[in-house]
């Protein structure tokens, strides 16, 4: 399971109780990270040193959908929840995260004085679990690619989407972490795997939706989202309502 790790090179540690952030970048360092920057990038303060739960009051109950689709493994739908209360003791948030159900459940840990939203950890763990098995390949360095492409390859830009029926202002953000992965000869099939997560302050919890894809490049002459899917992940807001758990 996941560990806390320690503050990159260069950063003084923070005082206090570790939030959620501390925890999701765990997920996504590597024990050796050379190349990466210091300091964190534009897209890794968008998606995991954001306070996205500093406007919800406790009892909240965040749901998203997920839906698993493509032609390489059955598909299935699924409900992830986010479910925000007080703490035993104290200030801050404590945080249950039930991350899908049945044969597909990742065990999260609650967590007190969370700030980022745990959803994205589910949706990430899940992801990185899925590439161990079907490749063979090992969790950590899988975890490492991601956070290299965060940190020096991700693309972001502004769009403007339709989020339960209103329009929402976003940042969209995209990486490609196998692409030029030195490895990638070992786990081909996978090497054109993409993420797009999109993320806006005025949306309860701020993930709107996270998508994981990887194209089927067998023979269609189509490349990138163009081309049909071998498999398809996404995570997506539903609805924030009043948690029954007080």
């Amino acid at each position: 399971m996941l560990k806390f790790s320690a503050p990159r090179a260069g950063r003084r540690p923070r005082s206090g109780p570790a939030p959620l952030c501390a925890v999701l970048a765990a997920l996504l360092v590597a024990s050796a990270t050379a190349g990466a920057a210091d300091e964190p990038s534009e897209a890794e303060t968008a998606l995991f040193l954001t306070d996205h739960l500093q406007k919800l009051t406790p009892p909240t109950l965040l749901r998203y959908s997920f839906s698993k689709t493509g032609a390489l493994e059955k598909g299935f739908s699924d409900t992830v929840e986010v479910e925000i209360g007080k703490p035993d003791a104290g200030a801050g948030k404590r945080v249950v995260t039930r991350c899908l159900s049945g044969d597909q459940k990742v065990e999260l840990p609650a967590l007190d004085f969370a700030e980022g939203n745990p959803a994205l950890l589910c949706f990430l763990e899940r992801d990185i679990r899925q590439m161990e098995r079907l490749t063979g390949g090992k969790a950590n360095y899988f975890r490492k690619r991601i956070r290299l492409a965060l940190a020096e390859q991700a693309q972001m830009r502004a769009v403007k989407l339709e989020v339960n029926g209103r329009p929402v202002e976003a940042r969209e953000i995209r990486i490609t972490p196998y692409a030029d992965d030195p490895l990638r000869a070992r786990f081909e099939r996978f090497a054109g795997k993409y993420y797009v997560f999109r993320v806006a302050a005025d949306i309860p919890g701020g993930l709107i939706e996270a998508d994981a894809v990887v194209p089927d490049r067998s023979g269609s002459g189509r490349t990138g989202e163009e081309a049909p899917q071998l498999i398809e992940e996404v995570l997506k807001f539903a609805t924030v309502e009043e948690s029954r758990q007080k």
